[in-house]
């Protein structure tokens, strides 16, 4: 009976244990809480939030790095939603940055 046995596809990726190797990357899909708990719901076993750019990021005066708000809300939203990995995204180019 084929349709009783279930495949084990766990697996491991940037050290997370992850259900199955499906990751939504960054895109339009994964601004959005609301989106991010659809992918959840259709199996999705991680989220790639979409980049934030070096020039968007401020630094607080004792050095740590100060995302953009917007960006610090839907982090939190997504984290406080989601049961999977949230990943975010910095995407920089220079060597200050």
């Amino acid at each position: 009976m084929l349709g009783a046995m279930k495949a084990d596809l766990r697996t491991t990726y940037l050290g997370l244990e992850l259900a199955s190797p499906l990751v939504a990357s960054s895109s339009p899909l994964t601004g959005d809480v609301d989106a991010l708990r659809a992918l959840e719901d259709a199996g999705v076993a991680a989220v790639v939030l979409p980049s934030v750019f070096e020039e968007e990021v401020g630094e607080e005066p004792a050095g740590p790095l100060e995302l953009p708000p917007a960006y610090a809300e839907l982090l939190a939203g997504a984290k406080s939603a989601l049961r999977i990995p949230v990943i975010a995204s910095l995407n920089g180019t220079t060597s200050g940055g």
